[in-house]
């Protein structure tokens, strides 16, 4: 195995121990309520998902040595440290913040979409896509509305299973 594809396996895992942590937090804001963000198990899930986002993105970009995603996602992570500021602080900025700060995930992910896209299209595609509708239905948290971000974790994550035989 090369190198290139041995960080990219790692992180492959990385990314689909972080999309489980997610759907955790998805879930749980679900049955709680938004409000719950502030909860010992939200602020612990939301701190874990960040450390998560710091490993992958060194693994990805140690394979891919990507412009792009050198400057798109430390931008993304600095904004999601602030916002896990905030909410340690219970302030609604925080959960404004994440949302722009996920909007580097899709950015990012056009770099690992592209490099798979040669490997197969179906599977690369449903990374991609679960992970643009994954970022486009957090907002939709406001209004009681989690299944869209849920599905879309989830079909990002079938995607990342099915591109870890492509590795």
């Amino acid at each position: 195995m090369s190198t290139t594809n041995s960080f990219l396996k790692s992180g492959n895992l990385v990314s689909m121990v972080a999309a489980f942590t997610i759907i955790a937090e998805l879930l749980y804001l679900a049955i709680f309520g938004l409000n719950s963000v502030y909860s010992i198990v939200s602020l612990t899930l939301i701190s874990l998902i960040f450390m998560q986002g710091i490993v992958a993105f060194i693994f990805y970009y140690t394979a891919l040595k990507s412009i792009l995603m050198l400057i798109d996602v430390p931008i993304g992570l600095l904004i999601e440290a602030i916002a896990i500021y905030f909410l340690f602080l219970h302030k609604f900025l925080g959960l404004e913040l994440i949302l722009i700060g996920y909007i580097s995930e899709p950015i990012a992910g056009t770099v690992l979409f592209k490099y798979f896209y040669k490997t197969n299209r179906i599977y690369s595609l449903m990374f991609f896509i679960g992970a643009i509708v994954f970022t486009l239905g957090l907002p939709l948290y406001v209004f009681n509305v989690p299944y869209v971000a849920i599905i879309g974790d989830i079909v990002k994550i079938f995607g990342l299973l099915k591109l870890r035989k492509c590795i």
